[in-house]
């Protein structure tokens, strides 16, 4: 293929980057002896073809400190050398352009193609040293983060150490442990939220107060930092921020059409309808006639939904047609949507899954217990492992979480599912969501079989395979802790007797003394957590009410003190 230098070598153009062979020794001595690498050395005497011989054979075979690469175009041309030898636990790095691909801005890009094939988990340090007054070399090391730490009359030594970006996608409290978990994998974390002051964006590397919801400035935000993943944590609210990004930087995880199915209920119950996957009644309606009209031909009790809401806003039940206007409002209010679902209400029992997808393949299912609110509202209280369903109903339940996961397409990471078992013993696919649970799921995965969920979708979303094996199987048990009231929080008391107890794992309130609390209306109006152990999941849960009734809260509760505290 005929290949016109001056038009087809720009920094859009894709290079590949291999390790040299014998057959490159010409070409390298080549490139060493070219009149500008030579002023640019050290040394700047031509190398005579033995003691290139002599040089090259040892770096060559010395696999363990020298990493040796020659970049070319994707037509196979050669354009330039890098060389990486390690001493004192860093890598020195050198590298060169032939004669024709220089002045075109190509340098940065070689670099940052070797750069990229490091380990982005593992923590990487390179030392460059450049001769004084080479001054395209010293741009192209700070074009990409190179630091100046020393200059002399001889030579400027710049450092740069291999921390890859990570984006989180929302800056609240449940974002936290997906910070923490990013943090200690070596990550540099960019959190997103519209509020600068969330419990993530504290922690945060980059905090950018951009709403969740903006999903276009999310993207050019990704890709300004070359993110090499991104995720959100506990709620539907992010995720097409997310599968935008997975998609406009070619990212593992669900891309937008994922994400568009699993954060709106009413697509995702067309697909269910598609497949064939067990699922309630529904109908989609658009006001409060369409509303009437549907509840009326489901039948009562049934649910009303906003389609494209999280932490169980937006759910009420209806028993008779006189709450349905008001359940209508309640739904409206947390619908960005101008529709809403009206659903079959499935008597039976409830309980929910953590699912784990890698290469398009279903292959973890995690089924648990679940302990949820009296209507309306339908908030998870707390759940449990391992699951108290027979053998028979947790294979069925199985079988229909794996099809509505690949049904959706969720081809990597872990998914979210919510079920009911009915009076025939049949399981209704709820919701799934593209993310881990909330009300506390990544703990007790952890505490139950040893596999970090949160770890294991970080690096997934990193492109790197994850340990999903489970290490052991304790039962235990997590509970959200609430307000029964209205008011604003003066103080808390847990007993001793928890505070000592070795089978409580984790205690924890997040709400301050001063902060305004409320009864349980949605899963955001939770003020903290317990999580326990025991020998069967029914004692854990035994242990973990008894603290949640043990737990003293004293609120201000009349007029006067709430406007003083404001």
């Amino acid at each position: 293929m005929n290949i016109n230098l001056n038009k087809d070598l720009d920094p859009k153009m894709k290079l590949n980057a291999r390790l040299v062979t014998k057959q490159d020794e010409e070409l390298l001595l080549i490139w060493a002896n070219d009149p500008v690498v030579r002023s640019n050395g050290f040394n700047t005497k031509k190398i005579s073809k033995k003691m290139h011989r002599k040089w090259f054979n040892s770096r060559v075979s010395d696999i363990e400190n020298c990493k040796f690469y020659i970049v070319e175009t994707e037509y196979g041309l050669p354009i330039g050398q890098v060389r990486l030898d390690k001493k004192d636990e860093k890598w020195y790095i050198n590298f060169s352009l032939a004669e024709f691909a220089r002045g075109k801005k190509m340098g940065s890009i070689l670099l940052q193609k070797i750069i990229n094939n490091f380990d982005p988990f593992q923590k990487t340090e390179f030392i460059a040293e450049v001769k004084q007054g080479n001054i395209p070399s010293c741009r192209v090391f700070e074009k990409i983060g190179f630091v100046r730490i020393l200059t002399d009359k001889n030579k400027i030594v710049f450092f740069y150490e291999l921390k890859k970006h990570f984006l989180v996608v929302g800056g609240g409290f449940g974002q936290v442990p997906a910070i923490l978990s990013a943090k200690s994998l070596n990550l540099n974390v960019i959190a997103v939220d519209r509020d600068p002051n969330g419990e993530g964006m504290k922690l945060a590397d980059i905090p950018l107060p951009i709403d969740v919801l903006d999903i276009k400035s999310i993207v050019e935000v990704a890709k300004k930092y070359s993110v090499i993943g991104a995720l959100t944590m506990q709620s539907d609210i992010g995720i097409p921020a997310v599968g935008a990004v997975i998609d406009a930087l070619k990212l593992k995880g669900s891309g937008i059409k994922v994400a568009n199915r699993c954060s709106n209920k009413i697509d995702m119950r067309k697909v269910f309808k598609k497949s064939g996957i067990p699922q309630p009644l529904f109908k989609e309606v658009k006001n409060l006639e369409e509303t009437k009209d549907a509840a009326e031909q489901i039948g009562y009790p049934c649910v009303i939904k906003a389609p494209d809401s999280s932490a169980s806003r937006g759910i009420v039940r209806v028993n008779s047609k006189k709450e349905v206007s008001k359940a209508f409002m309640e739904a409206s209010s947390f619908s960005r949507s101008s529709s809403l679902l009206v659903e079959e209400f499935i008597e039976g029992l409830e309980f929910g899954a953590q699912a784990f997808s890698v290469d398009g393949k279903c292959n973890l299912v995690l089924i648990h217990n679940d302990q949820m609110t009296a209507p309306p509202y339908m908030i998870p209280l707390g759940h449990s492992f391992p699951s108290n369903l027979p053998k028979k109903a947790l294979n069925k339940a199985e079988k229909a979480i794996k099809s509505c996961v690949e049904a959706l397409g969720i081809l990597d990471g872990p998914s979210n599912i919510d079920l009911i078992f009915d009076k025939n013993e049949h399981p209704k696919i709820i919701e799934v969501g593209a993310r881990i649970g909330a009300t506390c799921l990544p703990e007790l995965v952890l505490h139950h079989t040893g596999i970090d969920f949160t770890k294991a979708a970080i690096e997934i979303a990193c492109g790197k395979k994850p340990e999903l094996n489970k290490k052991f199987s304790q039962p235990c048990s997590a509970f959200i802790l609430e307000s029964h009231s209205d008011g604003i929080m003066k103080s808390f008391k847990v007993l001793d007797k928890f505070k000592k107890n070795p089978n409580i794992l984790e205690w924890e309130v997040t709400s301050k003394p001063g902060d305004k609390v409320s009864c349980l209306r949605k899963g955001t109006d939770r003020i903290g957590k317990i999580v326990v152990k025991g020998n069967s999941a029914e004692e854990a849960d035994n242990l973990a009410r008894d603290f949640r009734l043990a737990f003293k809260l004293d609120l201000y509760k009349n007029k006067k003190a709430s406007i003083k505290h404001d």
